[in-house]
């Protein structure tokens, strides 16, 4: 994570900071972008070029997703159950609801990868998903970049207040991630006692 940091602001060249905002795109999708739409802010990089890496990364991603699932989708479900069963379920999801799904499944965190596959897997035309994936994720990488320029900008302007304030911005932040922690360790434990029962 830091050394994407480093490379975004690194005064070598472009090439590398962008390059750099390539992989992270690919491998931590949000946080590259934040990072990148925020060191755009400071001069670093240009918020166009980062949205044109945005965009064609993950665009490239999903198309490639979406043809795996489409030449090796037998053989990669039927090896995972728990997959195949999942992919069963969007499937059926397709069916009844194709338009919300093709244009939202870019903002399902954690399904991201899974979701091209079983469009790949599924009987969905290319031509249909190519096209919904093209608007989806223009959507999602303008908002994306236009989140993390607008928010570094509002951080910039208002340092002062948050350097008065940190302590507790600090804790409670730290008290959300163990709050959120302990509900899903719960959860977790209930599921498990519903089953065994």
């Amino acid at each position: 994570m830091s050394l994407l940091f480093l490379l975004l602001i690194s005064p070598l060249s472009d090439i590398y900071a962008y390059l750099a905002l390539l992989l992270g795109v690919v491998a931590e999708g949000e946080t590259a972008i934040f990072i990148a739409a925020f060191a755009s802010q400071g001069g670093y990089l240009n918020i166009y070029g980062v949205f044109a890496i945005t965009f064609s990364a993950t665009l490239a991603s999903d198309w490639i997703w979406f043809f795996m699932g489409r030449i090796n989708g037998d053989l990669l479900f039927k090896k995972r159950p728990k997959l195949m069963a999942r992919a069963k379920k969007v499937d059926h999801l397709l069916e009844k609801y194709p338009i919300l799904i093709l244009f939202t499944y870019r903002y399902m965190y954690g399904l991201r990868i899974v979701l091209p596959l079983v469009f790949g897997f599924s009987s969905l035309k290319f031509k249909k998903f190519a096209f919904f994936s093209f608007l989806s994720t223009a959507i999602w990488a303008g908002v994306m970049c236009a989140l993390g320029f607008y928010f570094s900008a509002f951080l910039e302007r208002n340092l002062n207040e948050f350097v008065k304030y940190q302590e507790i911005i600090i804790l409670s932040m730290i008290a959300l991630g163990v709050l959120i922690f302990l509900l899903f360790r719960i959860r977790k434990w209930y599921k498990k006692k519903m089953l065994s029962t």
